[in-house]
């Protein structure tokens, strides 16, 4: 029970009085700058005027305390002001005083007032800035003592059954006005009041302003009263019984805002004739009359709209009520109105609360009733389209408001004559589509291609109802299937969507237990399985293994266990394929993506290329995707597009018979044509509401304006949200937190924990409310718009702790070790201001997200983790180093595939990996940490970094004991050596790992690392021997690679064989192996190698053709390599690019080439390839500078062991020394052409 009125008062109205006077202290309390702050937190949307209300009550919770510590009581709570009267004793408003025969205020009352103010003043010195998660805010607050006449009057409706209250007088004035000119910390009083008090306390007269001095008047508190108090039986007569019993602090809602002023000479008896006439109007067309004040400038009233319960047409009724109110009421006044979400609710202290509102618009409406005159209703643009069939709207142009940031256009509110302004609200197409979905599926079924359909249109027009329509229509007839994927604009878990398809498919249960679902799960499949062909149900019942993962089902032992994690989404895309490609060998197949806009980048990917794959297939894809948002792929190309738009006049007519089940009245359809633009659900969510209210019985009148529809459907749906039990609000404020749609059980165990009883009955109430749709399992909100309204509306801090619950009852749900609810729970702890949990969360859905090869997904994981992190510390807590670690080891293994092994932002995260390392013990992290560094060092050309660092790695390794780290760890040392040109090091340590044992239980990681070392090993093999066998070494490789369905091993031993070729010269081989690297690393994809392949093939175009051309082909390969940053291996690719210039006849080309290999060599230390890069040099020119190259060559070669280098050399110099030798270069036979050319 919320103590809204001040009790003194209500107990005076239950003696008789309705108006009095008296003689005491008021207190006059100022924010400091609190109008400067509203406009900077306006900037910040809803949740900026929550923030603002937050700093309102986190300031005056003290001030109240403090007044009624002192005896006094808040007799008005303004935006940044606080009225407070002292009285001299409990029967004070009993007294009617008369000040010309008691002048002089009660003395020890004065103290009271004066001990409260210090207090106040003392309390706000203290106080540091207050924290907002948009900042920090300083609030000063000044206060001005004046003791006085005060005035209290009571206003009440022609009934009597509903008052308000006014407290004003001289002494409520001069305090305003005193405070106006006071400074933050700065107690005022005024000269009588200052006299009175000159024996009591030290008062300095400081610029003819008089100041207190002292911070102790030893004045007695007074004990609060115990709360909760009984309800005062006056109370719900002066503030509406949901105000009383509120069980929240506020919330975020759609408010319309006016202020009514009138002359500040009006007498009473004019304010109580019109306040009497709002109480007469808001009968008809609502809103509440919060508050009467008489300020310097005059009286003020502050009525509101929207809260704390809203109707439809809440604007509407407002204006009609300002126009009513101004015809009606014989009392002139000026008004100024606008609408816009505003905080709702309370601040101030246990013992006293006090209602408001704040949004910045509340402000800009005081401003326009400033600017009014008598007689004239001003608005600004929020409420000109709820002004159609009301009034009309004249410009008055732009003005500039004190305290409003910008200029705003301000219009005058007329009754309705010959103009009306209308609102823009577009809608497109809708039943005569319904056809053209029926022919595009009957059409892919007869052609037996896949045909696309996008159906595009607004929130609410009906694409869902009108595919559940078709589905209901066309599934089943002559053989065909219906799959739906629905994406989630809020999902958090990569796959979700393709998981929701494979899920209704199977028909697995989110609520079951893994045994069911799994065999509910095996018989689906054998039901399909067995009517496909033999071959095909074989391939789909191998593939099984990968679908069960997606629905979470363990697949111990299974292909899926089997395979690399880098190679699960190549599995996944086949098995999905597989499985629609048996579906549609029984018939046509219907496949519905909902919501397209939101689908997350893997499950696009995937989604495109299993569409791909059934091109020839009778298969309709029906996607559908908001209107305004961009179509994305996989509904792109060359599709059907299909705009759903309005309802008519007879189609809202039959919308409206069907939810009513009798029929409408005569005027409902073109009513609801006129309000709601035939939006469908739009007109559904009115009908629903009207009927709840007995308003559409077959022969009700045509209801007015105060059932009107506002020109967005928020108005609407919170009118609902309000006509729901607390239990009821409950459950739809939790459901809302766990998403658009969610389990049953999972919202019933989050409710336990947030305390709701009855929770099967709030459940019914919100599903027989049509808010909700459920099934067994699941609960949905009906409407995207209906989630948003509910998730918008909660304060911060009732979000915060509903998370906290979600992410409690998540974590007692058994997953059975499938980790499904990870990303959620690290939504809600994040949510909920548990960085360190949803950190640990988020570090969990990263490396999940690394087993599926969902690097992308694993990726952003890894990042929101880190993030989580880094704000923790900005709070002052300590970042936990090993999960710090383990986020950015995931973080550099997803962007070694996003971003390249040698982009900065990986070599970054293995950089921030390592520093961590270096105060912890040596761990298979602290080892993952620096080989992530190293290979990013390595391939940014850092060979030196690199090679320490694979010592570094080797010590490691060896300490921490572990063979497989120590294969890894030589690996690096081995492939570092190549480079550098150690070849006996390489060779002697890439035979190790060639010969590592593979047999084990891990030999799955020691064949991928052997495949690896074939690179390195076998160049190193062609430099010393060059044995035209190693080629074929290679071409096992590839074939070992591909008995491991590892892709990435793949590429590398493509790689090899086809740069081998280029080395021997083999134009048939390096054109086979160039291609199918290319073709590789295209489908995966690997950006890097598909630039390799194609400088192999155009290597290989240069002496198939010697087209120039294609010399040009290697060039931009090795630029797009260095593009990408990927400088390991550039000397190598030089040799190619200048071996393809030669054979183009092209020396200055291959000089260019080179140059820029050895500069490369010179820079990185990757010496290797200079042997070759001088003799290539040699070829190229002529006479002494010939015979300078070839001296280089042998000298180099001879000194790194490269025999079969010395070789080459040799037969050049044997050649002879003439100046034509380019022009003879270019001439010989096609099959001489290559880098072991010898004459």
């Amino acid at each position: 029970m919320h103590e809204l009125v001040p009790r003194p008062l209500l107990d005076a109205v239950a003696a008789g009085a309705d108006s009095w006077r008296s003689v005491g202290p008021v207190l006059s309390i100022d924010l400091v700058g609190f109008t400067s702050m509203a406009w900077t937190l306006a900037a910040n949307g809803d949740r900026g005027a929550e923030a603002l209300a937050d700093i309102a009550d986190a300031v005056f919770g003290p001030i109240v305390e403090a007044v009624h510590t002192y005896g006094g009581y808040v007799a008005e709570f303004g935006g940044d002001a606080i009225l407070a009267i002292f009285p001299p004793g409990p029967n004070e408003m009993a007294h009617h005083a008369d000040p010309d025969t008691d002048p002089e205020p009660d003395h020890g009352t004065v103290l009271d007032a004066a001990a409260a103010a210090l207090a106040i003043s003392d309390a706000a010195g203290e106080r540091g800035p207050i924290h907002t998660r948009f900042g920090r805010f300083e609030v000063g607050v000044k206060v001005a003592l004046v003791a006085g006449e005060v005035r209290w009057d009571v206003l009440d409706d022609d009934s009597g059954s509903r008052s308000t209250y006014v407290a004003w007088g001289r002494a409520v004035e001069e305090a305003a006005e005193l405070a106006a000119t006071g400074r933050p910390g700065e107690v005022l009083v005024d000269p009588a009041t200052a006299y009175l008090l000159r024996q009591s306390l030290p008062i300095e007269d400081r610029d003819g302003r008089h100041l207190f001095l002292t911070t102790d008047l030893a004045r007695p508190a007074r004990p609060l009263p115990a709360l909760p108090q009984p309800q005062h039986p006056l109370a719900a007569r002066f503030a509406p019984d949901r105000l009383l019993t509120w069980d929240r602090r506020g919330e975020l809602r759609p408010v319309l805002t006016a202020f009514l002023g009138m002359a500040h000479d009006a007498p009473i008896e004019d304010v109580r004739r019109l306040v009497s006439d709002i109480f007469r109007l808001t009968e008809t067309y609502g809103g509440v009359l919060h508050q009467i004040e008489r300020a310097e400038k005059g009286w003020v009233i502050l009525l509101y709209w929207g809260t704390p319960v809203s109707f439809p047409g809440d604007v509407e009724r407002a204006l009609s009520l300002l126009l009513a109110l101004r015809a009606q009421s014989p009392v002139r006044f000026r008004a100024g109105a606008t609408v816009g979400t505003a905080f709702s609710g309370f601040v101030g202290a246990p013992v006293q609360v006090g209602f408001t509102c704040y949004g910045s618009h509340i402000n800009l409406a005081a401003r326009l009733m400033g600017l009014a005159t008598a007689g004239s209703v001003l608005v600004d643009g929020s409420v000109l389209g709820n002004a159609a069939g009301v009034a009309t709207c004249t410009s008055l142009g732009m003005r500039e408001l004190k305290g409003v940031g910008a200029p705003v256009e301000v219009f005058e509110l007329a009754a309705l004559g010959g103009g009306v302004v209308a609102r823009e609200h577009r809608i497109v197409g809708r039943d005569a589509e319904l056809a053209t979905l029926h022919e595009a599926v009957a059409r892919t079924a007869a052609v037996g291609r896949l045909h696309r359909v996008s159906l595009v249109g607004e929130p609410g027009c009906g694409k869902s109802a009108l595919l559940d329509l078709l589905r209901r229509r066309e599934e089943g007839v002559q053989g065909l299937h219906w799959l739906v994927c629905r994406s989630e604009s809020h999902g958090v878990r990569w796959l979700q969507p393709v998981r929701d398809l494979v899920g209704r498919w199977s028909g697995v249960s989110g609520v079951d237990g893994v045994a069911a679902n799994s065999a509910r799960f095996t018989a689906r499949l054998d039901e399909l399985a067995d009517a496909l062909s033999t071959d095909l149900g074989d391939r789909l019942r191998d593939r099984a293994s990968f679908l069960a993962a997606l629905l979470d089902l363990p697949v111990p032992g299974s292909t899926w266990a089997a395979t690399p994690p880098e190679d699960r989404f190549e599995g996944m895309v086949d098995a999905v394929s597989t499985l629609l490609v048996g579906l549609v060998a029984t018939g046509p197949l219907v496949v519905v993506l909902e919501d397209v806009q939101w689908l997350d980048p893997t499950s696009r990917e995937l989604l495109d290329r299993v569409l791909e794959a059934l091109a020839d297939s009778p298969v309709t894809v029906i996607a559908t995707c908001q209107e305004g948002e961009q179509v994305p792929s996989p509904v792109d190309g060359d599709g059907l597009v299909v705009r759903i738009g309005s309802l008519g006049v007879e189609e809202l007519d039959q919308l409206a018979r069907s939810l009513l089940g009798h029929a409408p009245p005569p005027w409902l359809g073109g009513w609801l044509a006129r309000r709601t633009e035939g939006n469908p659900l739009f007109a559904e969510q009115l009908v629903t509401y009207l009927a709840g209210e007995g308003l559409l019985a077959p022969d009700a009148p045509e209801p007015a304006a105060d059932v009107a529809v506002p020109p967005d459907l928020r108005g609407i749906i919170v009118a609902r949200f309000d006509r729901l039990s607390s239990p009821a609000r409950s459950a739809l404020e939790t459901g809302a937190v766990l998403g658009r749609r969610f389990e049953r059980h999972v919202l019933r165990r989050t409710l336990a924990v947030v305390g709701v009883e009855a929770t099967r009955q709030a459940e019914e109430e919100v599903l027989a409310a049509g808010l909700w749709t459920a099934d067994q399992d699941n609960v949905a909100f009906t409407h995207q718009f209906l989630w948003t309204a509910a998730t918008d509306m909660p304060l911060t801090s009732t979000l915060r702790s509903l998370h906290a619950a979600a992410a409690t009852a998540l974590e007692d749900v058994s997953d059975e070790g499938t980790g499904r609810y990870v990303g959620r729970l690290a939504v809600h702890h994040r949510e909920a201001g548990h960085l360190g949990e949803s950190a640990r969360y988020e570090s969990r859905a990263s490396e999940q997200a690394l087993l599926l090869g969902a690097y992308a997904d694993a990726e952003r994981h890894a990042e929101l983790g880190l993030h989580d992190l880094e704000t923790m510390a900005k709070s002052g807590a300590d970042r936990p180093a090993d999960l710090e670690l383990t986020l950015l080891l995931a973080l550099g293994s997803g962007r070694m595939i996003t971003r390249g092994q040698s982009a900065p932002e990986t070599y970054e995260a293995y950089e921030r990996a390592r520093r961590i390392t270096e105060s912890l013990p040596p761990t298979r992290q602290s080892f993952q940490a620096v080989f992530g560094l190293r290979m990013a060092a390595a391939f940014r050309g850092d060979l030196r970094g690199a090679g320490a660092l694979g010592q570094h790695a080797l010590a490691m390794a060896k300490e921490i004991g572990d063979e497989d780290l120590i294969l890894e760890a030589t690996l690096m040392i081995g492939n570092t050596a190549f480079w550098h040109g150690r070849l006996d090091e390489a060779i002697d340590a890439l035979r190790q790992v060639r010969q590592a044992e593979v047999a084990a239980s891990h030999g799955e990681f020691v064949q991928q690392r052997r495949l690896t070392a074939l690179f390195p090993l076998l160049l190193s093999q062609w430099l010393v021997t060059g044995d035209p066998g190693l080629v074929e070494v290679a071409e096992q490789g590839v074939a070992e690679a591909r008995a491991l369905a590892h892709r990435f091993s793949e590429a590398i031993t493509l790689e090899t064989a086809a740069f081998l070729a280029v080395l021997d010269g083999d134009v048939v081989r390096a054109r086979r192996h160039g291609t199918e690297l290319l073709d590789l690393a295209e489908s995966e994809p690997f950006p890097v190698y598909a630039q390799m392949a194609r400088a192999v093939l155009g290597w290989e175009g240069c002496s198939s053709d010697r087209s120039p051309g294609a010399a040009d082909d290697v060039g931009r390969a090795v630029h797009e390599l260095a593009g990408m940053r990927v400088i390991l291996g550039q000397t190598l690719m030089e040799c190619f690019h200048a071996d393809a210039a030669l054979a183009a006849g092209d020396p200055a080309h291959a000089l260019r080439a080179t140059d820029s290999g050895l500069r490369r060599a010179e820079r990185t230390g990757e010496a290797v390839m200079t042997p070759m890069l001088h003799l290539l040099r040699a070829r190229a020119s002529s006479g002494a500078e010939r015979e300078d190259e070839l001296r280089q060559a042998r000298s180099l070669a001879e000194g790194m062991g490269q025999r079969h280098v010395v070789a080459l050399v040799d037969s050049e110099a044997r050649a002879g020394r003439d100046a034509g030798r380019t022009s003879r270069r270019a001439e010989l036979d096609r099959e001489s052409h290559g880098l072991n050319h010898q004459d």
